[in-house]
């Protein structure tokens, strides 16, 4: 599927999360009157399924009513749920809002494998997930820092100089008493 042959009705969504409970983005790429279109945004506590069930919402909220669209996503929650009637646990405000906006348009579900090569779904994924790293601000505390402790509890400092270290021992430093 390319820009030029895609179908008018289309919506591709798309949801990520850094973490489970984490940052999260939601992306919908559809298109209107020949225009490509981009809805997103983020949450700062949420879930990847919350996310693409809420790019569905705000994808379908932007098509008009009482027309056929064809959502395609990658996630097997929001397409199994919709089309073999998983049971649904979660995330049921959203769930309520969906069944609510599938009463006024004629919706079919498509699931598509993560590496399906869709400019809308791989728009979708970019954004989402961009939208889902937008929260590092300066009064963010930045992740701490990795580092490797000796034997004695102090910093390993990793040298790489790009050569072999030489065999001669006297090219080692000493060791500390």
């Amino acid at each position: 599927m390319t820009l030029a042959n895609i179908e008018a009705n289309a919506i591709c969504v798309d949801g990520a999360c850094k973490g489970n409970r984490g940052n999260g983005g939601w992306a919908a790429v559809f298109y209107q009157d020949g225009e490509r279109r981009i809805l997103s945004g983020n949450d700062r506590s949420t879930t990847g399924n919350r996310m693409v069930v809420t790019a569905t919402i705000r994808g379908l909220l932007a098509t008009p009513e009482y027309k056929e669209i064809i959502v395609y996503s990658d996630s097997q929650y929001l397409i199994n749920t919709m089309t073999r009637g998983w049971e649904r646990n979660s995330n049921l405000d959203l769930w309520a809002q969906v069944d609510q906006i599938q009463k006024s348009r004629n919706i079919t579900w498509k699931w598509v494998s993560k590496h399906w090569r869709s400019p809308g779904n791989e728009i979708a994924t970019r954004v989402a997930s961009m939208e889902a790293g937008l929260f590092q601000t300066r009064d963010d505390k930045p992740a701490p820092r990795r580092r490797t402790l000796s034997a004695n509890g102090k910093p390993r400092h990793h040298r790489h100089t790009g050569g072999k270290r030489p065999s001669n021992t006297s090219a080692r430093r000493p060791k500390r008493s």
